[in-house]
């Protein structure tokens, strides 16, 4: 099977989707499925490259300009036909984000096969473009049950199945040992309102003799250096900056815990699964898609969103019974083993590919 994957980016640009792109596209190829990814360019690298084993169509045009520039939209969708026309993929997989849904329609005729779109996070695509993305495309999935109902007032004229999907990772080994005691947690991730990292750092205020990590970057980190300083936290903050994906697990298994203080509706959680992979239990809001990783006082905490002394009290709960710890850091590495493997995820997908396959050939 010839496999079309389609994203935003695509490795060394790191986030969310791109790691589990990068993960899903080795464990078909281990398969033996030929696979190819189209994503957007990035400075310095060639149009077309073997990336980390994988073969990559880099677009060299910004999505926010196809919008507003017809012309460039018409070169861009006979440049997307060219490729499919090269690669004559059996399944195109979407992982929704900006503009690859809506050019793959407007080029699907150079390959008449069936299309896959993963709801990664919310769509940016104007309503009406969005509505017929997601009515159109064979089969459609989502990374999390919270994720799918986000979208449930767009899908009232869908006629396709929807399904739930949940991301899945490669398992680092060997397996580190779970954590004893709690001295240092960690914060990982983009430096935005979002995460809501400035609720970690009221809630560390609240439980003296603690170490928070916070590794990421991005705009919000100023004003989170300014209000560790205010809370008199500077001694226990210690500000990594960025991270690379290769470092990952072993930053997080230099902490104890992991805090996800999201305050927005987290389509998935990757940090959660990251981190039960390490054995670390994970402090994380009731929200989103984090439920749907994180099981409440088996694997983690759930505490309510935009509530550092309820976060706090989950801290200070498990620095207190530092056993609790300990169990939980072997069962989350156990349920991250079970059920978010990517050979699990690899395996869900080719039930889809196959239903869609043998959906688009029905007379």
């Amino acid at each position: 099977m010839r496999i079309l994957h389609w994203n935003d980016g695509y490795y060394p640009r790191i986030g969310g989707t791109e790691t589990l792109v990068r993960d899903l596209c080795h464990a078909q190829q281990a398969a033996g499925y030929q696979v190819t990814v189209v994503g957007r360019a990035l400075p310095g690298s060639p149009a077309e490259e073997v990336m980390d084993g994988i073969q990559v169509w880099r677009r060299p045009v910004l999505d926010e300009d196809l919008i507003h520039q017809p012309g460039l939209l018409t070169r861009q969708i006979k440049a997307c036909a060219e490729y499919k026309q090269r690669f004559r993929p059996e399944i195109i997989h979407i992982h929704g984000c900006h503009m690859a849904g809506w050019l793959h329609l407007l080029s699907r005729s150079a390959a008449p096969c069936p299309a896959v779109l993963t709801l990664h996070a919310p769509l940016h695509l104007p309503a009406a473009l969005q509505r017929r993305v997601l009515e159109e495309v064979e089969i459609l999935a989502a990374v999390s049950a919270s994720m799918l109902a986000s979208f449930s007032s767009q899908l009232e004229n869908r006629k396709g199945p929807s399904h739930v999907v949940h991301n899945g990772l490669a398992l680092p080994e060997p397996a580190p040992a779970p954590p004893k005691e709690v001295t240092t947690v960690l914060c990982l991730g983009r430096m935005v309102n979002e995460k809501g990292f400035d609720i970690a750092l009221r809630a560390l205020a609240l439980v003296p003799g603690v170490r928070l990590i916070m590794a990421g970057d991005g705009i919000e980190l100023p004003h989170l250096q300014q209000l560790s300083a205010d809370l008199g936290l500077d001694q226990r903050v210690e500000f990594r900056g960025w991270v690379h994906p290769t470092a990952v697990p072993d930053l997080i298994a230099s902490a104890d815990v992991v805090l996800m203080p999201s305050r927005w509706e987290e389509p998935f959680g990757l940090v959660a699964l990251q981190a039960a992979q390490m054995s670390r239990p994970i402090i994380a809001s009731r929200i989103g898609g984090l439920p749907e990783i994180v099981l409440h006082d088996t694997t983690g905490i759930l505490v309510p969103p935009e509530d550092p002394a309820a976060m706090a009290a989950a801290l200070q709960s498990l620095r207190d019974h530092p056993e609790i710890v300990t169990r939980m850091g072997g069962q989350a590495r156990s349920h991250a083993e079970q059920a978010f493997s990517i050979a699990a995820c690899a395996a869900a997908y080719d039930n889809l590919y196959t239903s869609a396959s043998a959906g688009i050939r029905a007379p």
